[in-house]
């Protein structure tokens, strides 16, 4: 990852946050419905790939340095503030709706993804010294 971050980190990033936006542009009626919770699952597994995706891209960039000491931070308050813009933008969608459920679940969700990606690079960096 490290020696070809436009690979193996940004170009993945790209491509599912372009396929994430475009999923919640779909009207509620077009979707299918499992079981009762499944709207929160989905939330949730949706911004935990989201966050470790971007979490990784903010701690392997060089452009801005400081961003890339502390990337877990960073992206914890992108996560919320773009979470937030997209359940406000699908109050404009058909059969959608704002809902602070949705946006919790966004949060955990990418509030696990970034422990996650943390034991990550943390089992990586110490396999490195060894």
């Amino acid at each position: 990852m490290r020696t070809n971050p436009r690979r193996y980190v940004y170009t993945p990033l790209v491509i599912y946050w372009i396929l994430l936006f475009s999923l919640t542009t779909i009207p509620a009626d077009k979707l299918p419905q499992i079981f009762v919770w499944q709207d929160k699952i989905q939330h949730f597994i949706a911004y935990l790939i989201l966050s470790m995706m971007l979490a990784l891209s903010v701690h392997f960039q060089r452009k801005i340095p400081k961003f890339s000491q502390m990337p877990f931070k960073i992206t914890f308050w992108f996560i919320v503030i773009y979470a937030s813009l997209d359940e406000i933008h699908q109050a404009f969608i058909p059969g959608r709706y704002c809902d602070l459920f949705d946006l919790m679940s966004d949060i955990a969700g990418g509030t696990l993804g970034l422990l996650i990606v943390d034991k990550f690079l943390k089992i990586v960096k110490r396999a490195e010294t060894i």
